[in-house]
């Protein structure tokens, strides 16, 4: 399965602290994971992307078919929030409370990372 994922392909997620959840998204997928911890709710995350690129993958679909992005002004506020947050996190030398971050394949939890091999 790893072939079938391009090689120049960035997995972007999205993460934040509400109400003492963490919630982390997957940018090009449109999917969400949530835990008590940042690690959870990315663990929970990857299990999801993993089943979910899985059954596009074991039923011959392109990965582009798959690839299903937020809404361009989502992901522009996530963009600016996360630069906003992060202004004033590094002043106020607070734990980040939104991040994002990119991902390689190695990256992904052990059960995304099997359905991806």
């Amino acid at each position: 399965m790893q072939e079938w994922v391009p090689r120049d392909f960035d997995w972007r997620v999205a993460a934040k602290t509400e109400d003492g959840h963490w919630f982390a998204l997957a940018m090009d997928f449109d999917i969400i994971g949530r835990g008590d911890t940042l690690d959870a709710a990315e663990d929970e995350l990857f299990d999801l992307l993993g089943a979910y690129l899985a059954n596009y993958f074991t039923q011959d679909e392109p990965f582009s078919e798959a690839v299903r992005r937020i809404p361009k002004s989502l992901r522009m506020r996530i963009h600016i929030a996360t630069a906003i947050y992060g202004i004033i996190d590094g002043l106020t030398k607070k734990p980040d409370r939104r991040q994002e971050r990119n991902y390689e394949s190695s990256d992904l939890s052990p059960v995304a990372a099997a359905a991806l091999c």
